[in-house]
């Protein structure tokens, strides 16, 4: 999942660059050009080494700046707010509820500052109060819910995790009570030759006298 994520990212950074620069925002393309191919190197780095969690940490991380640099230079006439929806999503997916809300909260607090300050003071910017009284909810309520069902997740995956423990010692518990009766029915076994024997040689000695 983390792979496909990463391969559906780099796509969409690569069509936005080449978007941007057929639409003359040169700046934009080139850096969603190197964060296209810095975040492809990050997926092979993912792939095929041992360091999991600090490619998810560096990715997480990547596309922090680049959302803030999209926000605040008002690239693409400042329609790249639409972006900010989907990074609660995969940065709780990513790095778990509790540190990927922190993070996303680090997102939203230079964006929300941004959008409160140019809505009450300057009305003629992209971010006008009418954007900010729908924008600020409805970015909170994303947040919200991907936490909610990032948690949900959490506590299934443990639920899941707990019954098969408890599977594997009740099977480790019968396993054990099994090898007992086992060595208890070979002890009785070798008791019921060896006294077979012993009526063998009693008779046998009988006969000879």
């Amino acid at each position: 999942m983390v792979l496909l994520i990463g391969v559906l990212a780099i796509f969409v950074l690569f069509g936005v660059a080449v978007a941007s620069t057929l639409k003359h925002e040169y700046n934009t393309a080139a850096i969603d050009f190197a964060a296209g191919v810095f975040l492809t190197l990050l997926i092979g780095a993912y792939r095929f080494t041992r360091y999991k969690r600090e490619c998810r940490y560096i990715g997480v991380g990547l596309m922090y700046l680049l959302y803030l640099y999209l926000f605040f230079s008002g690239a693409a006439y400042g329609t790249t707010y639409m972006w900010h929806y989907t990074f609660p999503f995969f940065a709780i997916f990513l790095l778990g509820a509790n540190k990927g809300a922190v993070v996303t909260i680090g997102l939203f607090i230079p964006v929300f500052t941004k959008v409160l300050h140019d809505a009450l003071w300057l009305e003629s910017s992209y971010y006008t109060s009418h954007f900010a009284t729908r924008f600020l909810p409805s970015v909170t309520v994303a947040l919200i819910f991907a936490y909610l069902f990032e948690k949900e997740r959490e506590r299934f995956r443990q639920q899941t995790i707990t019954a098969y423990e408890e599977q594997q010692q009740i099977i480790e518990e019968r396993t054990q009570e099994l090898l007992k009766r086992i060595e208890e029915r070979d002890r009785m076994a070798q008791k019921l030759r060896q006294s077979k024997k012993m009526e063998a040689i009693g008779t046998m000695a009988s006969g000879v006298a």
